[in-house]
């Protein structure tokens, strides 16, 4: 027994295969063509702020095109502008393991690690991207941002160069590279005067003056500070030390000490605090300030919470004082900083006094007199080395019980780094 297929036969097989693997071609087509569409309009979604809705519409193309790389890698620029890292982390890992070639997934990947702070697992993504990428300036840059997160500035300026060297032009990279500098200069010299004007002319205005010399070492940085005062007729000299001293990379101490023999300032002061690093940008601290004079002391107790937020610093600091008579001090703060650390203004307003303003040692002890007031600051770095900052402030001061007095005071700052 035998079969036989016809020509025919044989004919109409062929042309069923041949459609039937047009139409899975059609199919495939038409699915891209429709993934590439709704990937257009998920990234005007994004882009016009619409975040939700690009989320749902990428989650539609994945769901047909579990593939579709630029969809996992806006999904996860999406995550990452809500700072939900985990989410933005499974999508871009996805990506990079099947396709490591991919500048955008990089792109997203260094990103991930350096809004994050974790400096560490940023250079090795630079570094993974750059054997890909070779000499890729964004790549670059985040490379440099990244050692100058982990305190490393003489790394973070050798990246810069190599960056400059193919760009030298790059905004972003002589911006850095201004700010790095400064950080590479060890020593600061600053010279201060000011003066109080009271609103009865029977007191003559108030004049204090400090010299300072500050040098970065490994650990910190340590400070060496002279005061002179002028205040009711009396002159007086004050020596005094601080030292900022990193504990680790998410902590670090304040300490000072002081010391006089004339009435106006301290006999001694010590002072100490610890500062912690927060999530989100934040910062933390808690500490003391000890007064002592020759007739009574004070120890006074002080908190701080902080945060930066882009060129923003905002800062909230309280004093209070529980032995005798119970006292409290609220400041609030904030600058706007420019090109460097040095460039910024500044505005504070304040209810009490503070034992770290130098022209308020004599009130810090008679806490239970009532002061307000505010304070503008501005300071501008001329040169590279040099740096002028100012400062007016007002205070409505209770200097006998029910008896106020408004004081304007002035100051001028100038900074010598080398």
């Amino acid at each position: 027994m035998h079969c036989s297929i016809s020509k025919s036969g044989i004919l109409t097989l062929l042309l069923c295969l041949i459609f039937h693997t047009l139409e899975s071609s059609i199919t495939v087509e038409a699915q891209r063509i429709n993934a590439d569409s709704l990937f257009i309009a998920a990234r005007q979604a994004a882009n016009s702020g619409d975040r939700t809705g690009a989320i749902v519409t990428c989650e539609r193309i994945l769901t047909n095109n579990p593939g579709y790389q630029d969809a996992h890698i806006l999904l996860s620029r999406i995550y990452l502008w809500d700072k939900k890292y985990d989410l933005a982390e499974s999508n871009i890992n996805t990506v990079i393991e099947t396709n490591p070639k991919s500048f955008d997934a990089w792109d997203v990947k260094t990103d991930l690690s350096l809004w994050q702070g974790n400096y560490a697992s940023c250079l090795r993504d630079c570094d993974a991207a750059l054997t890909y990428f070779h000499d890729n300036k964004a790549l670059l840059l985040k490379k440099a941002r990244a050692y100058d997160g982990l305190k490393k500035p003489e790394m973070a300026n050798e990246t810069l160069n190599t960056l400059l060297y193919i760009d030298p032009q790059n905004a972003d990279g002589l911006k850095l590279l201004k700010s790095l500098q400064d950080q590479l200069k060890k020593n600061r010299l600053s010279f201060s005067y000011s003066s109080d004007y009271f609103q009865s002319r029977a007191l003559e205005p108030w004049k204090t003056i400090y010299l300072q010399y500050s040098r970065k070492i490994p650990i910190g940085t340590l400070v060496g500070r002279f005061n002179y005062a002028k205040r009711f007729g009396i002159e007086g000299v004050q020596g005094e030390a601080d030292a900022y001293l990193k504990i680790s990379n998410w902590n670090y101490g304040y300490l000072n000490i002081g010391y006089s023999n004339q009435s106006i300032f301290p006999r001694f002061r010590l002072g100490g605090e610890f500062y912690q690093k927060l999530p989100s940008a934040f910062e933390a601290s808690v500490g003391f300030r000890y007064l002592d004079y020759k007739t009574t002391d004070a120890m006074i107790y002080t908190a701080y919470l902080g945060k930066y937020s882009g060129n923003w610093w905002w800062s909230g600091r309280t004093y209070f004082k529980l032995n005798g008579s119970t006292s409290l001090t609220a400041l609030l703060q904030t600058r706007y900083y420019f090109a460097s650390r040095d460039d910024y203004w500044g505005v504070r307003v304040n209810y009490g006094v503070s034992p770290d303003e130098r022209t308020n040692v004599l009130t810090t002890v008679t806490p239970s007199l009532k002061s307000s007031g505010f304070r503008l600051e501005y300071s501008k770095q001329l040169w590279p080395a040099f740096t002028i900052s100012g400062a007016f402030t007002y205070s409505n001061t209770e200097w006998m019980s029910k008896r106020y007095r408004n004081v304007f005071s002035g100051e001028i700052i100038c900074s010598y780094q080398f």
